[in-house]
């Protein structure tokens, strides 16, 4: 997004650009296009080969280090040059000497704000301890901080990508739909962007055209040109931007017509040394896009900073994305306020050598672009190269292009409109998805977005030139919206000739003394609206008249009527484009720069002017000159004629600067000198001459008067007029008024006012009107307002007086009134998911009318269609008889969430288990090396999330040892960003007895890999960073008390259960409402059945996304059975993959893993058995009895006869025996396991045997806390 935090710490290195490529660049002479067939092309292989290394993302021995402002007065400097000793007493010589400091510049000395003028560079000769005395100096009061300066090298890679392809060798602008996009604009000469490169060709025939002033900030000119012949990355990217398209030779570009400020910011052909400063001096000098085509892997806070100081200042900042093919966020493109660009080959697909990643805003053409070049001999050229250099000045002219439909726009809307309506190229790009921006541009659709911005309804805001004129004075009017852009202008002036207009900025004559309205209303396509301005206009004989005024922003001399005396017809007057006027961008001029003959007079004459109608005249200008040296002094005379221009006998100004200010406004120059700002004209800055203000009231009365401006060469530096005013006081007109009148309309709807404007002549004094129907029915004033409460036709009656009479005008069914419709709509607020498309509909009127046309199906009709990119409120206007009624309808766009991650089993999560409110797992970042601390996925642990408490005023920093130790110990601590080095604030939390650590980013959206600092390698609990929206979402939760988290493996359980067994499954925290296909409604749900799961997750009432689903099964697991194989074994039927444990007498039996046991002795005998995923069953239990029917026999104590028996047997007890169980068993021990059916006397047992087999049977009772043993045979 344009909106980006920095993920990297100051000092943490990334991969630098050093492309291990080859570099082949076609040149192509500068033919005119009709001989493009016989190219004549020349190939050249540079390598690079180079070793990672600290080096090439820093420079070495060189430091950023801000001072603060009120420190600083002690040091002495001149401009970039600073006095070493006295910046050495600032922070210690002892410190300079341990590190071998040489040399202090200050690069930003221009820059308007302190946090960057007061930016200082250090030169030392400990090379490799930056770091060691960054830190030192931060220690110092008077150090804001201390950084390593980034190294910025040009993007461009070698085009070893095979042969270029597309339409007219430049497939890039075909790809992008330039073509369409140059149908609605063809790029505004008003817009300017700002190349920041190594240095650009001003002497390229295909730049000249759209060349303006630039400057070299390494060497402090105005020359912006190369002075190395390897210096041809900037060439290229101007004209990526703006080569003069249309005109016959060499290359298009997307920005067409608009303008590049080339500014040259280094004096070598490897690094841009003065990128930064570049982007300070753009910012200062009109810029209104800048292309930063270059770059490195180091962050720094100045550059952040600058890069702030640039947007601040209204620039859209872009910036080419590097060329290392990984995802390293690379800067200023990762910066805020910067758009970073990657690039894209001719079938969309990324570059193979871009960068990449979620830090991505934009793709762009940037393989094989053609574009303007020059050879070793510094002659034009073209050239094909290949690199995010080239995708970002696409970028850059079609932020150009959107700027020259509505220069208006805001900085985010253009970066808006170019982002939002990107082609999707995920499908070329299957391993890239979300890691290139919103896609590759498409110029046609930027552009359209940009329309419609235009398309918003529009604000009226009216200025003059002069709100007090005379009787018969002229009053110039100034229209402008102050919302969407207006097509249409239509005024109406009281008391005005003319009356009414359709002119944006109209001149109107007043004959009359007396106060008037003036109403404009502005409209476009979709919208319109009214400003009234009662008594606006003040005609007086008292009044100050502008009756004469030039700002030279239109058309020609000649078109001005005015004239140019160029006696020796070499350099006279011109037209110049200009910075820092107070209207527009031109001025007059002549460049005495580089004109050598000295004593040379060249004029420049008004048109002829009439001053018979005013009294106490004077002449205004301003002027803007600098000298070339204290040798030189050109002058500037004034001279007035009375008879037209025949002669010139009056000099009313001559001056020349001499040293004291009298002229010059500003210091000596020695360069060619072109304002840029408002501190080089008379009205601005503190140094030189200021305006001048000329009496010629001599001259009052007359009627052919013309004046001359004259230069006197004396081979010094330009000088500039501009804005050249005649003002003067009225003469009266004596007449007695006639009535007249008009108003806003002749028809108008019930409760509509209507206004009514007076065009009395010879200025009446007082006023009487007379409504008919109307509300107030009379009024005194000369441009009342008036509503009617019933439809119907009405008269109006206007009666004027003055001194000398009066006169009186009524006008019969005058003004026509109609009832206004009743509309109704559907809704007033429609939801809609993700943009997807909402029905408005309308009723009550028989036309209807919908605004902003952004995102409608139409806008015209009862029903529409609307899928806006953002909330949007649209106002539907129902027309009836004239008369029209308004509603408005909030159209509000809902995130559509992305698809739901579930984390279930051992997942490593840092989930939230209650309460229901912020249930979920939340996105997080582990630690890295230098921590003591265990991988997340190799530890779980669960606890109350508890915030950490150190009682200072930054309390939740914990960056001083815990308050709160008590209720941390044993819990999880959360910490906030801040203050400290993260070791620390873990290490204290540690300390404090937490079990674990959670830090809360103090950025939105962005997690990072945190360093541990000195105490990180004395941390052993887990630690993981979170989003600051997470902490925010938590925050009030973890205050309340009692939530519960899992840091670490989430051990929710197999997704594979067993009967009675639950498993645990978490959706991400954070949405609104879950809603599971089980019908549970929280974000963490609790499994006991087998089935499929899935959760649908809500932003709002309709916005929702549904997870993937996840399977549980159950495994079914069979009761085994106990049954004895012979005297000497027990067993079960065998289950795969499970695993057994025998018990006896509730005992587990060593080694008795195997479905199969040896029975060890008498007892009750169970087993268990337990299969592969964890289910456990065990067996009813089995009785094992002596089978020996000897030693049943030895220990005897039963009677039982008849033995043998066939039917049934009686067991003779002891006297007083209480029978409790009685069991028989087969010889071999097995338990006859039907009932045994007997009947029970007081001492005796009848068992009944008769459907039993034969054999020989053993008897057990139990009872009276013994066991008595017996046997019998049966018999068939």
């Amino acid at each position: 997004m344009y909106l980006r935090i920095n993920l990297k710490p100051r000092g943490v290195l990334n991969q630098c650009l050093k492309p291990n490529v080859n570099l082949q660049v076609t040149l192509i002479m500068t033919f005119m296009k009709k001989w493009l067939p016989t190219w004549l092309a020349l190939s050249l292989v540079v390598s690079f080969a180079t070793a990672q290394s600290e080096t090439d993302v820093f420079y070495p021995g060189e430091l950023w280090v801000q001072v603060s402002p009120e420190a600083t007065k002690p040091i002495q400097w001149e401009k970039k040059e600073v006095q070493l000793d006295s910046f050495l007493r600032l922070i210690g010589e002892e410190l300079a000497e341990e590190f071998g400091i040489h040399t202090v510049r200050k690069p930003f000395y221009f820059a308007r704000t302190n946090d960057i003028s007061e930016v200082y560079q250090l030169y030392f000769n400990r090379v490799g301890d930056e770091e060691l005395l960054a830190r030192e100096l931060e220690k110092l009061e008077v150090v804001n901080y201390a950084e390593r300066v980034p190294i910025m090298r040009p993007t461009f890679t070698p085009n070893d990508l095979g042969p270029q392809t597309g339409n007219g060798n430049q497939w890039g602008l075909w790809r992008i739909s330039a073509q369409d996009a140059w149908d609605i604009t063809q790029g505004s000469t008003e817009i300017r962007v700002a190349i920041v490169d190594d240095a650009v060709l001003t002497t390229h025939p295909d730049l000249i055209p759209n060349l303006v002033a630039g400057y070299d900030v390494s060497q402090d000119n105005a020359d912006p040109n190369p002075n190395q012949t390897g210096m041809t990355h900037g060439t290229h990217v101007a004209g990526i931007v703006g080569a003069a398209t249309n005109n016959g030779i060499g290359v298009a570009s997307i920005g067409f017509n608009i303008k590049i400020i080339p500014v040259k910011s280094s004096n070598s052909a490897q690094f841009i040394s003065d990128a930064y400063a570049g982007v300070i001096w753009s910012a200062d000098n009109g810029a209104d896009v800048i292309n930063m085509s270059w770059g490195g892997s180091g962050f720094s806070t100045t550059g952040q900073n600058i890069i702030n100081y640039a947007f601040n200042a209204g620039c859209v900042n872009i910036a080419a994305a590097g060329n290392d093919n990984v995802s390293t966020i690379f800067y200023p493109a990762g910066y805020n306020n910067v758009v970073s660009v990657a690039s894209t080959a001719s079938n969309d697909a990324k570059s193979n050598f871009s960068n990449f990643g979620g830090w991505i805003d934009i793709a762009a053409p940037g393989s094989q672009i053609l574009s303007t070049y020059f050879n070793t001999s510094y002659a034009p050229t073209y050239a094909n190269l290949s690199g995010t250099s080239m995708a970002s000045p696409m970028v850059a002219g079609l932020a150009g292009l959107v700027l020259s439909v509505n220069p208006e726009l805001p900085q985010q809307q253009v970066v808006d409109c170019i982002l939002s309506t990107a082609d999707n190229i995920n499908s070329v790009n299957p391993n890239f998805i979300g890691q290139l921006g919103s896609g590759r541009i498409n110029a046609h659709q930027a552009v359209l977005c940009a329309q419609a911005t235009v398309n918003a309804p529009p604000v009226a805001v009216v200025s003059s030139n002069n709100a007090v004129a005379c009787p018969g004075g002229s009053v110039q009017f100034f229209g402008s919206s102050g919302g969407g852009l207006a097509t249409n202008y239509n005024w109406t002036f009281s008391g005005g000739n003319p009356g009414t207009s359709t002119s944006q900025n109209p001149i109107v004559n007043y004959s009359s003394e007396g106060f008037y309205d003036v109403i404009l209303e502005v409209s476009n396509d979709f919208g319109n609206n009214t400003i009234t301005m009662p008594g606006y206009v003040e005609i007086s004989s008292n009044g100050l008249d502008v009756f004469f005024l030039e700002d030279f922003e239109e058309g020609t001399f000649d078109d001005m009527g005015w004239t140019v005396e160029n006696p020796d017809n070499s350099i006279g007057w011109e037209i110049f484009t200009v910075g820092g006027s107070v209207n527009g961008n031109k001025a007059a001029g002549i460049n005495l720069y580089n004109y050598d003959d000295q004593g040379q007079r060249d004029g420049l004459i008004t048109p002829v002017l009439d001053f018979s109608g005013h009294q106490n005249i004077q002449l205004d200008f301003q002027h803007a000159h600098r000298r070339f040296s204290a040798q030189f002094a050109d002058s500037l005379i004034v001279m007035v004629s009375t008879d037209g221009g025949a002669t010139y006998p009056h000099r009313v100004l001559e001056v020349a600067e001499n040293g004291q200010g009298t002229f010059a406004t500003g210091t000596i120059l020695n360069q060619n000198f072109v304002p840029a700002n408002g501190n080089d004209w008379c009205f601005g800055g503190d140094l030189g001459s200021g305006c001048f203000t000329i009496d010629l009231s001599e001259f009052d009365g007359e009627s052919e008067v013309r004046i001359k401006f004259e230069t006197y060469n004396d081979y010094g530096n330009n000088i500039y007029v501009d804005n050249v005013q005649l003002t003067g006081n009225c003469l009266t007109v004596q007449a007695a008024p006639v009535a007249d009148f008009t108003s806003n309309s002749t028809s108008a709807c019930v409760g509509t006012p209507v206004q009514y404007i007076n065009q009395s002549l010879f200025a009446p004094t007082s006023f009487f009107w007379e409504f008919e129907g109307g509300t107030p029915a009379t009024s005194d004033l000369a441009s009342p307002e008036v509503t009617y409460d019933q439809a119907g036709e009405y008269n109006v009656t206007l009666t004027v007086t003055n001194p000398w009479g009066s006169d009186e005008i009524t006008v019969v069914n005058y003004i026509s009134v109609f009832d206004s419709p009743v509309l109704t709509v559907n809704t007033t607020e429609a939801v809609s998911c993700g943009g997807e498309p909402v029905t408005l509909m309308a009723s009550g009127a028989s036309e209807f009318s919908w605004s902003p046309a952004f995102g409608l199906s139409a806008t015209e009709g009862e029903t529409v269609e609307a899928s806006p990119a953002s909330s949007t409120t649209y106002t539907v206007v129902g027309t009836a008889a004239g008369c029209s009624s308004q509603l408005e309808i909030d159209v509000v766009i809902l995130p559509q969430p992305p698809v739901p991650s579930l984390v279930s089993q051992n997942q490593t999560a840092f989930a939230v288990l209650n309460p229901a409110e912020v249930q979920g797992h939340y996105s997080f970042q582990g630690v890295g090396a230098g921590w003591g601390s265990p991988n997340l996925n190799s530890v779980s642990v669960t606890s109350n999330l508890v915030i950490a408490r150190d009682g200072t005023a930054a309390d939740s920093l914990l960056c001083e040892n815990a308050v709160n130790g008590a209720a941390l110990s044993g819990n999880i601590a959360v910490i906030y960003r801040g203050g400290c080095e993260f070791g620390s604030k873990a290490f204290s939390a540690q300390q404090a007895g937490a079990v674990g650590v959670i830090i809360v980013n103090n950025v939105p959206g962005e997690l990072m890999e945190m360093g541990g600092g000195a105490q990180g390698p004395n941390v052993t609990i887990p630690t993981a960073m979170v989003t600051a929206e997470t902490g925010a979402w938590l925050n009030a939760q973890i205050n309340s008390g009692n939530t519960l988290a899992t840091l670490g493996q989430f051990n929710g359980g197999p997704l594979q259960i067993c009967p009675g067994q639950s498993i645990q499954i978490a959706a991400p925290g954070g949405w609104t409402e879950y809603l599971w296909n089980n019908g549970h409604t929280g974000a963490v749900i609790e499994i006991n059945a087998p089935s499929v799961y899935s959760v649908q997750v809500f932003s709002g009432e309709d916005c929702s996304t549904s997870s993937q689903s996840i399977t549980v099964t159950m495994t079914n697991i069979t009761q085994p059975v106990i049954d004895a194989i012979d005297t000497d074994q027990l067993g079960i039927n065998p289950v795969g993959g499970a695993t057994y444990q025998w018990f006896l007498n509730g005992e587990p039996i060593p080694n008795s893993n195997s479905p199969v046991i040896e029975i060890i002795g008498p007892g009750t005998y169970t087993v268990e058995i337990e299969t592969g995923n964890g289910c456990t069953e065990i067996s009813d239990p089995f009785e094992v009895v002596p089978t020996s029917v000897g030693e049943l026999n030895a220990d005897q104590s039963l009677h039982i006869f008849p033995v043998p028996s066939r039917d049934r047997v009686t067991v003779v007890l002891p006297a007083g025996f209480q029978t409790e169980a009685l069991r028989v068993f087969t010889p071999d021990g097995r338990m006859i396991n039907e009932p045994v059916p007997y009947n029970g006397q007081s001492e005796q047992v009848i068992i009944d045997i008769q459907h039993w087999a034969s054999g020989t049977y053993l008897i057990q009772i139990s009872g009276n806390d013994t066991v008595l043993h017996g046997r019998f045979i049966k018999t068939n």
